[in-house]
């Protein structure tokens, strides 16, 4: 019987390239006021060492509504973000990732002091009062705005 012996034709003599490294530090974030009226704007402060996305995500939908680019140029940035035509009523969280997309930080699981933690909630503003116009058919009908009598709509409108 004969013996196979097998040679090695290379051997590995250093560390693979396709290794992810980050080098972001989150050092502080904050948010100026996490419970706003639409409309309103908000201020995010962010210091860190290193690279990075800041992403603002629909809390509801999974949705990242904004990006912001965290540069290595930097080591700190103050965002005023307005909430018209971008953050519509609803709750938002905050979360950080580095240059390889690896999320470092989530405001909704922070448990970090200096990091802010939780959502960001944007409200309707209710308006205190309006107008409110009646034209009814057939006319002479009795007006009740919230169970009060307002009076009879005649065949002209009624301004209440």
């Amino acid at each position: 019987m004969s013996k196979a012996y097998l040679t090695p034709i290379a051997t590995p003599t250093s560390t693979p390239t396709n290794t992810a490294y980050s080098s972001l530090t989150i050092l502080s974030v904050d948010v100026s006021n996490y419970d706003i009226t639409y409309g309103d704007s908000i201020t995010i402060d962010v210091t860190y060492i290193g690279s990075g996305t800041l992403k603002i995500i629909n809390y509801e939908t999974g949705f990242v509504e904004k990006v912001y680019i965290l540069s290595s140029d930097q080591t700190e940035m103050s965002l005023t973000v307005d909430t018209i035509g971008i953050l519509f009523p609803g709750r938002y969280y905050l979360s950080i990732s580095d240059e390889n997309g690896i999320e470092k930080y989530n405001s909704i699981t922070n448990t970090y002091s200096g990091l802010f933690s939780g959502t960001i909630e944007v409200k309707y503003q209710v308006p205190t009062q309006g107008e409110l116009y009646i034209c009814p058919y057939p006319a002479e009908t009795e007006i009740y705005v919230d169970g009060k009598h307002k009076g009879i709509a005649g065949i002209d409108c009624m301004e209440i």
